[in-house]
């Protein structure tokens, strides 16, 4: 895949969602999800970062950190309270900050996956 040639989420957004709302996006939503839920138990901390494709989807119930955190790059209606609007390769947040983060399908949709990981090292 050529990464520069790549649709970036924020054009995708409106389709992702509806994609991963019925059909095969929600059975492979669901495997996810079942997955999440088997890892995230085991983690521990203080603060987490969800940063994906739907900012009303929260993967994180199965978690103990306390405070969770999902970042999209607009604002949405209904989103939680406790939500960023950033770039997933400009994250606002400080280095060390965060025990946690969640990059659901973030690198599958930026032209540029690299500083998205480099920022989520960053963070953590």
């Amino acid at each position: 895949m050529d990464f520069r040639n790549q649709q970036s989420i924020e054009s995708l957004s409106d389709e992702l969602r509806a994609w991963f709302s019925e059909g095969l996006g929600s059975e492979l939503l669901e495997a996810e999800q079942r997955m999440i839920d088997r890892l995230l138990p085991g983690l521990y901390g203080c603060h987490l970062l969800q940063v994906g494709i739907d900012p009303l989807l929260d993967l994180t119930s199965q978690s103990d950190v306390p405070h969770k955190v999902i970042l999209y790059h607009s604002l949405m209606l209904g989103m939680p309270q406790s939500s960023i609007v950033a770039l997933s390769s400009e994250l606002p947040v400080e280095t060390n900050s965060v025990d946690v983060v969640l990059l659901h399908h973030a690198l599958d949709y930026t032209s540029t996956p690299h500083p998205v990981l480099r920022e989520a090292a960053r963070a953590l």
